[in-house]
């Protein structure tokens, strides 16, 4: 009977502590230096940052949980870098997420949504592997977040 009870314990402990370390490690990609959530701009920074260095786990924290990636990120990946970001002030933008995109979905807010146009330079060890060659690229960005208290995280990347 003691060595059940303890056994027990045991797997409460390990299963407690497992928990809290994941918790933490998560949180801490979400928040700045000041413990607030990271600015949207800083998300999609940090996204291009792991995803150069193939970072799943860093890559998955800056985007919305429908939108994470399953599988490794691509291995035929020399680089990718973020040339600029500039958000997308035209409410047409915001508008059409909310209308005919995923916002349908999520139910963001026009003031819980920013959208960026990025620019980036992605190089492949190979081309013509996957959906798009080495070259330069402008895309746009959308981040949403629950409410103001929420931290900033990427919805969609695509084609504006």
């Amino acid at each position: 009977m003691k060595k059940i009870i303890l056994v027990t314990l045991f797997l409460v402990f390990v299963f407690t502590g497992c928990s809290a370390v994941k918790t933490q490690t998560t949180n801490s990609k979400e928040l700045n230096s000041q413990k607030q959530p990271l600015e949207p701009k800083q998300v999609v920074e940090n996204y291009f940052k792991y995803y150069n260095e193939k970072n799943l786990e860093g890559v998955n924290s800056t985007r919305t949980q429908w939108s994470q990636i399953t599988t490794g990120v691509d291995e035929n990946l020399k680089y990718i870098k973020l040339n600029s970001i500039s958000e997308d002030v035209a409410s047409s933008m915001k508008e059409g997420y909310i209308k005919y995109g995923h916002g349908i979905i999520t139910g963001a807010k026009e003031e819980n949504i920013i959208i960026y146009k990025i620019e980036y330079t992605v190089k492949y060890k190979k081309d013509g592997v996957g959906p798009q060659d080495s070259g330069k690229y402008i895309k746009w960005c959308t981040l949403i977040r629950k409410d103001k208290n929420s931290p900033w995280l990427i919805d969609e990347i695509g084609e504006g």
